[in-house]
């Protein structure tokens, strides 16, 4: 494909020898007493000098710079320029020399094509479509086992970047210390602080898992049997690690960060999104802007935000919310890793 700018230069080249072939058809006409069909038909020549190399492109469908063209515009720009010197009483002898040059000139400006859509202003560019991605299904499947034997130590390390960063970014989660005269509430606050990061950090964990094990794994991960332990293990982890402060009015709560049914909602939350990025063209579910639309929905339930936050434009929950996928995103990388002796 010729460069934009190349082909820009070989119209600026046309238009310059179109003037100069004024110039020179006039001198010729004037030197050899033409008349004005003789004229007209040495301008048309002389014009035609650049644009030889286009009409051998639109004929050969082959670089104008070789040989087979070179070679017989030069030799008739050397004949005319000898004829010229013979019966001339003027130095038109150069004006074919000329001619040569530019249609040569022509033909090293359009060397890289070989096809006429290569002279054209706004060039139209041959674009191959991408070749779709073909992930095996059940090699992934398999690796997941080995996750599941672990304890699934991808979605732990996703769920505890949730668990730092939630905090920084939501209002509601941040830990502001003891009310003043106040010690029974403040520790009530405490532990109910505490319930919602480890059941919000558990929930979005749980979201990335499953929109990147689904991508992985086959659209019919839900119906494996590693997508149940995933739920299994998921249901017995606790929102509050510390025993002793689940006491009093919340012992006979659970502490359990998430339910069966809580999980399942947010099932739902992804495939209502997915409707939603389908409706739009928006594709992929794993993608990062879908995964931060689906967190911004559970914590909205959850009563964490409310629909007035501006938590969309919020730097730093995009941040979190692409951090945690690209950490889920590692799952099977970490599983291959060499040791270097």
């Amino acid at each position: 494909m010729v460069p934009k700018r190349t082909i820009r230069i070989y119209y600026v080249l046309i238009a310059a020898w179109s003037i100069a072939s004024l110039i020179f058809a006039g001198q010729l006409a004037s030197a050899l007493e033409h008349g004005t069909a003789q004229f007209l038909a040495t301008l048309l020549i002389l014009i035609a000098s650049p644009a030889l190399p286009a009409l051998w492109l639109w004929l050969m469908e082959r670089s104008p710079w070789r040989w087979q063209f070179i070679v017989p515009v030069i030799m008739a720009g050397v004949v005319v320029a000898i004829l010229l010197g013979g019966n001339s009483g003027k130095d038109l002898w150069f004006v074919p020399i000329v001619w040569s040059a530019v249609a040569g000139l022509g033909a090293r400006l359009l060397k890289p094509d070989s096809q006429i859509t290569s002279v054209s202003w706004k060039q139209v560019v041959k674009t191959t479509p991408p070749t779709p991605v073909v992930i095996d299904h059940g090699k992934y499947i398999r690796l997941l086992d080995d996750q599941v034997i672990a304890g699934f130590p991808s979605v732990m390390r996703v769920r505890a970047h949730f668990a730092e960063r939630l905090p920084v970014v939501i209002a509601t989660l941040r830990d502001y210390g003891p009310v003043p005269g106040q010690q029974e509430f403040s520790d009530n606050l405490s532990v109910v602080r505490e319930f919602m990061l480890g059941k919000a950090a558990c929930e979005l964990a749980f979201l990335c898992a499953l929109t990147f094990f689904e991508r992985m794994c086959g659209p019919d991960f839900r119906y494996t049997k590693q997508y149940q332990s995933l739920i299994s293990h998921l249901i017995e982890i606790d929102a509050v690690a510390d025993v002793k402060i689940w006491k009093g009015q919340f012992e006979d709560l659970s502490r359990k960060a998430a339910t069966g049914a809580d999980l399942t909602e947010i099932v739902k939350v992804i495939d209502r999104q997915k409707e939603r990025d389908k409706a739009v063209g928006r594709a992929a579910a794993s993608d990062n802007v879908t995964i931060a639309i689906c967190s911004l929905i559970v914590l909205v339930k959850r009563g964490l935000l409310t629909n007035n936050d501006n938590q969309a434009a919020n730097s730093d929950f995009t941040k979190m919310t692409t951090g945690a996928m690209n950490q889920m995103r590692e799952t099977f990388a970490r599983q291959m890793t060499q040791l270097s002796v």
